[in-house]
């Protein structure tokens, strides 16, 4: 993406699940581990039949980041798409290094972006343009080539690059666990492995 969009969404190679310490054989209310807790979250929330596949999560997570003039993200369907305690490796702004942040830090960021920027006057569209994708079990990775434009049928894009992104199937879906971002810069160009139609 250009530098109008320095912070957008994008985001992350899982590089650890959170390690949780516990006192005692039996995690109190404040201390439920993930996966009790994605397992209530599933069992109690009707999940789109997209979300049974790795594609069709990561398709709603890029329709989910689009909208049109005065329009915002659907924040209901993202919440539904990261798993609890997901982490986002933000791209580097200039002269800084990446910040690791959870998903609320990631909607503030965004909201901040979608305010201060005029995508809230044109609108703001990512499109997976490739994907290569593993599963292996229960767990998945995806490397995701994505365009942003702020004219949803425009030809030009106004940046592009790639997101890194793991997923785990807990409760017959997938969900989406981290995100890392690197964006297409003069210096560092897509490679064609992953530009090359599967």
């Amino acid at each position: 993406m250009t530098k109008a969009t320095p912070f957008l969404f994008s985001a992350v190679t899982l590089i650890a699940i959170p390690w949780l310490t516990q006192q005692s054989a039996q995690p109190t209310p404040t201390q439920q581990e993930p996966t009790a807790v994605a397992s209530q979250q599933a069992a109690t929330i009707a999940f789109p039949a997209e979300f049974k596949t790795v594609d069709g999560v990561i398709d709603a997570l890029y329709k989910s980041v689009s909208f049109g003039p005065g329009g915002e993200c659907d924040w209901k369907m993202l919440e539904q798409i990261f798993f609890p305690g997901a982490v986002f490796i933000q791209p580097p702004k200039a002269g800084k290094k990446r910040k690791i942040i959870d998903l609320e830090g990631f909607f503030a960021d965004f909201r901040a972006f979608i305010k201060e920027s005029p995508v809230k006057k044109t609108g703001f569209w990512e499109s997976v343009t490739n994907r290569t994708s593993d599963e292996f079990g229960d767990v998945a990775h995806s490397y995701v080539i994505f365009e942003a434009r702020v004219e949803k049928d425009s030809p030009n894009h106004v940046g592009r690059g790639m997101d890194s992104i793991q997923l785990i199937r807990v409760d017959g879906r997938w969900w989406v666990s981290s995100i890392n971002t690197q964006f297409e810069r003069a210096n560092i160009k897509l490679p064609k492995r992953f530009l090359a139609k599967k």
